[in-house]
């Protein structure tokens, strides 16, 4: 059995006891786990956001369209519009197969 050993954290520089290696990379594996889990949330979640707000925002648009008529503005409006929705779905559409590999 090997003797315990002091470590420090590379992160906060706090000491570490541990018996062995494989507890401290268990430590820093489950330290790694919650600060990847809060990044995907501020990440994602800021894409669903993103989407709802980009999609009202074009139906925003195809109305004044519907109302106005064509015009150059709004249909440039419209496809910048769209290609960001389209960008936001597609950001979407890999966090969910991501997720499903795990």
């Amino acid at each position: 059995m090997t003797p315990s050993r002091i470590m420090y954290d590379a992160l906060g520089g706090t000491p570490i006891m541990v018996s062995n290696m494989i507890q401290l990379v268990m430590k820093k594996l489950k330290r790694l786990k919650l600060c990847l889990r809060d990044w995907n949330k501020e990440t994602f979640q800021d894409i669903f956001d993103a989407i709802t707000a980009t999609s009202a925002e074009l139906l925003h648009i195809q109305n004044r369209v519907a109302s106005l008529g064509d015009s150059s503005a709004l249909f440039e409006a419209e496809v910048e519009c769209q290609v960001r929705l389209n960008g936001l779905l597609s950001q979407r559409h890999a966090h969910f197969m991501q997720k499903n590999r795990t």
